[in-house]
């Protein structure tokens, strides 16, 4: 992690043990488990679920769910990639 972030992931702030292990694992970057799967550990997928995305109908605060029947990866981080924080103002929204 780098920061201070203005908008930072509040269990970044709390410990780094909250995701990722001190002595390895087969996920990426240390990670207790895979995305999903690590974002669910916390996160609820009814509030926002897997919904698929083709790139043209882009979901927006107003309409979240805004889908297709194309495939777009399906992973928490292909959108929400700013896990540790960011002093982005779109941070609040992409970032967790």
């Amino acid at each position: 992690k780098r920061g201070p972030f203005l908008w930072e992931h509040a269990p970044v702030r709390e410990n780094c043990l909250n995701c990722h292990k001190p002595h390895g694992s087969n996920p990426l970057k240390l990670q207790k488990t895979s995305v999903p799967y690590l974002c669910q550990q916390c996160h609820s997928n009814t509030r926002h679920p897997g919904t698929l995305y083709d790139g043209l109908r882009v979901p927006t605060l107003e309409n979240p769910a805004t889908g297709s029947n194309r495939l777009f990866n399906r992973a928490c981080a292909d959108c929400h990639n700013l896990i540790h924080g960011s002093n982005h103002p779109s941070a609040p929204y992409l970032g967790h």
